[in-house]
């Protein structure tokens, strides 16, 4: 476990591109790096941001692993609701759907992109995304998805199975169930943090399997 997280290395820069590229170099040839981290967004700038880009297409090059953590949302908080309870799960969410419509997912798949707690609301609001896709679509495009439901839903939604899913903090009877319901193809990744949480709070939880 630990040599594992020895090898995560760099919370970028961003939304500063070049030392966040510069970072990453250092990361991968001279730590080497497994894997890089990034924040869901950087002052308000979610990841398909255009001035992003060099560094997208840097980590494609390089077929790097992506973990994306969620940070707090560009907005005041709210009272009393600590971040971890809903925002979190909100801004992975935005960051996805923003590497989407920005084309991100199509021009860099080379990259593997971990989307931490499971994808957040990804799982649930699934069909929301797809129609947020077909927004972007023409009018002839949107008539065929109309005639054509079954198929299209399918290769619409094949974008969120790009995805990794960390499910370490996901396990719950209520969560995991989402996940395998709404992208059962998708791949998932245990990102073992148990141990961390269970010596805060002086115990072991048991695992749902």
């Amino acid at each position: 476990m630990t040599s594992f997280v020895a090898r995560w290395r760099s919370t970028f820069t961003l939304p500063d591109v070049d030392g966040a590229l510069t970072e990453a170099e250092h990361a991968l040839d001279i730590l080497g790096a497994d894997g890089v981290v990034v924040l869901a967004n950087s002052g308000g700038r979610y990841l398909g941001d255009p001035e992003f880009a060099p560094l997208l297409e840097f980590l494609h090059h390089r077929e790097a692993v992506v973990f994306i953590h969620p940070g707090g949302l560009p907005a005041a908080g709210v009272p009393d609701i600590p971040t971890f309870t809903a925002d979190f799960l909100l801004d992975t969410p935005r960051t996805a759907i923003s590497l989407i419509l920005s084309g991100s997912m199509e021009k860099y798949p080379s990259i593997k992109f971990i989307v931490a707690h499971a994808g957040g609301f990804v799982p649930y609001i699934s069909y929301r995304i797809l129609l947020t896709i077909l927004n972007t679509k023409n009018k002839a495009q949107q008539a065929w998805a109309q005639l054509n439901q079954e198929r299209q839903v399918h290769e619409e939604l094949a974008v969120l199975r790009q995805f990794y899913d960390d499910i370490a903090l996901s396990s719950s009877p209520a969560a995991l169930p989402s996940l395998l319901g709404g992208r059962r193809s998708r791949p998932h990744h245990l990102r073992q943090r148990l141990p961390f949480r269970a010596r805060r709070r002086g115990h072991l939880p048991r695992p749902h399997v």
